[in-house]
């Protein structure tokens, strides 16, 4: 049982925990568990109590299966930095209740500042100006996530975690019902959704959802060597603190 708890543990409200299982012996039926145990003082808000949330689980000899469950922690980062932490205790109990394999994970909750930004991208590189982004408070980060169709999830209250989602050169119709769903409703709700076109805007658009998509795209052309765009930088856009960008 290998257990991955929060977006690289980090969270912020609800959080999603993989639970990735292999199965070298006979058949197999029990549950999966996940009590949260807390070292916070009863008082604070958004504090919960240490119950159990349960996944029936049925795993055939020789087979390998990923759970995913979502559990609210809904603690206000300010009181978990001043008085205690947050333990996942992630168990596979067997039919009659007796423990087969246990986890504990600590999820680390983002600052209420901190600008959690979501990737949806087949491209592993290219993210470098985001990740350099100067943000107006100095105490403040900005953290990118890579997102993919196992990690994306179809949970609208989990999505919340993301201040901004960026869309971008991704295979999209490997997303469920479900993860579309969620994301039209993030952003029916606030939620801040970037989607870059391209050479293959094809297949980053086709499968979403009308409503999420400001234009319909007929298109591509080639923009000549030194075109003139807008102003980049200056009064009316860029932020303080960065460098200026080239218009052309």
């Amino acid at each position: 049982m290998q257990v991955n708890a929060g977006f690289h543990t980090r969270y912020r409200g609800w959080i999603p925990v993989h639970i990735a299982l292999s199965n070298t012996g006979a058949d197999f039926s029990g549950t999966l568990s996940i009590s949260i145990s807390s070292s916070v003082p009863p008082y604070g808000r958004g504090l919960i109590s240490p119950s159990g949330y349960q996944e029936p689980i049925h795993l055939p000899s020789g087979v390998q299966q990923q759970v995913t469950m979502y559990i609210p922690l809904l603690i206000d980062p300010l009181i978990f930095g001043q008085f205690g932490s947050e333990n996942l205790v992630i168990n596979l109990l067997d039919r009659r209740g007796n423990v087969i394999r246990t986890q504990t994970s600590t999820p680390i909750p983002l600052g209420p500042t901190d600008v959690f930004v979501g990737i949806l991208s087949d491209e592993q590189s290219g993210f470098g100006p985001l990740r350099a982004v100067s943000l107006p408070n100095l105490g403040s980060s900005l953290i990118v996530e890579p997102l993919d169709a196992n990690t994306l999830p179809d949970m609208t209250t989990v999505l919340a975690n993301f201040d901004m989602i960026v869309l971008d050169d991704f295979t999209t119709n490997r997303l469920s019902p479900g993860q579309l769903t969620a994301l039209q409703v993030w952003v029916n709700r606030g939620g801040r959704l970037i989607v870059v076109g391209g050479l293959q805007w094809q297949r980053t658009l086709s499968a979403l959802p009308p409503g999420l998509l400001p234009v319909v795209v007929d298109g591509t052309s080639t923009l000549p060597v030194g075109m003139r765009f807008l102003p980049l930088s200056g009064p009316e856009g860029g932020n303080v603190g960065q460098e200026t960008v080239s218009d052309t």
